[in-house]
């Protein structure tokens, strides 16, 4: 596999933007990230710091290779420092990734300690992309764009703290055995297909019996975890009061869960339900308002052309607009703080 080279690193970059470039040309950076999926979530976030004196270019670690460093989707698999080693990383190299449990749990991974203290690597803070693609106060417009239906069905930010509560108990724990390396008692994907939303979610009760089905699996684990480590209970509690110092808070941990499950498993369950009963509703519209069958046929193919284009899984992959988030604004924050530092030097 062909990877960095030893001398590219952040200093040849150094020296090849401040010396081999026009006197007036911006600082250029080279950016990596660890998947192709990745590129588009991080481009929207850096051009909004880019500026006639500093661009970012951003690339996969690999030039030879399509793995992709969330292959599967509970574990890194082509590791992005094994890639890039730690020593290349600096100001005009540096390194974009998912947080998985590195920010949450100092001690996570071996690169836990790099990730959380380095200027120059940059996270997610949330879980991974997808969690933020995920933030729940845009949902509900991308119903509108997939549907063309502005029918309010569902409050998705209320579906997503309740969703968060219920989840909540559990997800400490699991975060707890991954605090103390035991990485088997509780895995990451155990965790994952309880917390699951399997069923169809049915909207006219906007996901109460998802909600009951769910709840009922966590409880019959939290009962299993008390049972076989009473002594650890009070741990578990003080365990996620510590958290809350990260940002993890009962109405919120969809934003720190497994992207993937998150993203497949819950929000596109009920995006998928919500726009079924938009599109067909806005179908009977169409069919009530045309006034003979040719102006049916002609505009029931045109929407459905629109539903097309507009699929809401594709809406959902490209939503980029969770800039209310504060998570969001934490990434911000530290790119704009090395931006500010290397437009300086």
């Amino acid at each position: 596999m062909s990877t960095l080279i030893e001398n590219n690193n952040s200093g040849f970059w150094e020296v090849f933007s401040k010396k081999m470039k026009p006197k007036n040309a911006p600082k250029q950076v080279n950016v990596y990230v660890e998947s192709e999926e990745d590129i588009a979530f991080w481009r929207h976030i850096f051009k909004t710091i880019e500026n006639s004196n500093l661009q970012f270019h951003i690339h996969l670690p690999s030039n030879s290779s399509l793995s992709k460093g969330k292959q599967k989707a509970l574990e890194r698999t082509n590791d992005i420092f094994t890639l890039i080693p730690s020593s290349c990383i600096g100001e005009f190299l540096i390194v974009c990734i998912d947080s998985d449990y590195d920010y949450l749990l100092d001690n996570y991974s071996k690169y836990s300690a790099l990730i959380n203290s380095s200027k120059y690597i940059f996270q997610t803070y949330s879980y991974s992309t997808e969690n933020l693609k995920c933030y729940a106060s845009n949902l509900r417009n991308l119903c509108v764009s997939a549907t063309l239906n502005d029918k309010n069905l569902i409050d998705f930010e209320e579906l997503l703290k309740t969703y968060s509560s219920i989840c909540y108990n559990l997800f400490v724990w699991n975060l707890y055995f991954y605090n103390k390396k035991d990485f088997t008692t509780f895995t990451l994907t155990s965790f994952c297909d309880i917390i699951k939303i399997p069923e169809v979610p049915k909207i006219d009760e906007f996901g109460k019996t998802s909600f009951e089905n769910l709840n009922k699996r966590i409880l019959l684990k939290l009962n299993e975890l008390e049972a076989n480590f009473p002594s650890q209970i009070r741990e578990v509690e003080e365990f996620g009061k510590q958290l809350k110092n990260k940002g993890l808070e009962i109405d919120n941990c969809y934003l720190f869960m497994q992207g993937h499950t998150i993203f497949d498993n819950v929000v596109l369950m009920f995006l998928k339900s919500v726009c079924k009963a938009l599109r067909e509703e806005h179908e009977q519209n169409i069919k009530a308002l045309a006034k003979h069958n040719l102006e049916i046929k002609t505009n029931i193919e045109q929407y459905h052309h629109h539903l097309k284009k507009n699929d809401i899984t594709f809406l959902l992959s490209n939503n980029n607009d969770f800039t209310n988030c504060f998570l969001y604004k934490k990434i911000i924050r530290d790119i704009s703080d090395y931006s500010t530092e290397i437009l300086i030097a």
